[in-house]
């Protein structure tokens, strides 16, 4: 295992465990989804959909950023899985926030235009990591992009749906 610029931790082509670690930083990010998942669906219908949106920002923003600064490849993996148990709150909850908001008419295209944020963030990732070949420095930016997205906290509504279900319980 070879060392940074900083003296971290550093995956490089000529360690030959990279790839199985790379593999196993991916199924620790894509275990933290699933896990994510079903924590995000109980917490947007404990604290609302839109405090849950984001907080899961904020998280995700935080555990992209502590992943940028990982030590150590345990710590690597630790914190993509936290970084995927936070991710996993962004697209559901939006998902779910999008399609309470609209009428049954419009629900479909509702739900299909929360993903294509996500997939146009795909697809701009390729050019952001040629401005950032530096995988730390990559994480960073997504961090800060992510956190970015608190600025539309104002203009999220809560959902219908589940300011509803509070007054019955009320």
């Amino acid at each position: 295992m070879e060392e940074d610029e900083e003296g971290c931790w550093a995956p490089t082509p000529s360690d030959p465990s990279s790839p199985s670690q790379v593999q196993l930083a991916n199924s620790a990010y894509f275990l933290g989804f699933l896990f994510g998942s079903a924590l995000w669906g109980m917490a947007s219908d404990a604290v609302g959909r839109r405090r849950a949106m984001m907080l899961s920002c904020a998280a995700s923003a935080l555990c992209a950023a502590l992943t940028a600064v990982a030590p150590t490849f345990a710590a690597y993996a630790l914190t993509r899985t936290a970084t995927g148990i936070a991710t996993a709150g962004m697209g559901l909850v939006s998902f779910v926030l999008a399609t309470e908001i609209v009428g049954p008419p419009v629900r479909g295209v509702a739900a299909i235009a929360t993903q294509l944020f996500w997939a146009a963030g795909e697809c701009a990732l390729p050019a952001v990591a040629l401005a950032l070949p530096q995988w730390r420095r990559l994480m960073l930016a997504s961090a800060l992009l992510t956190l970015a997205l608190l600025l539309l906290w104002p203009l999220v509504p809560e959902s219908p749906r589940w300011l509803l279900t509070q007054v019955r319980r009320g």
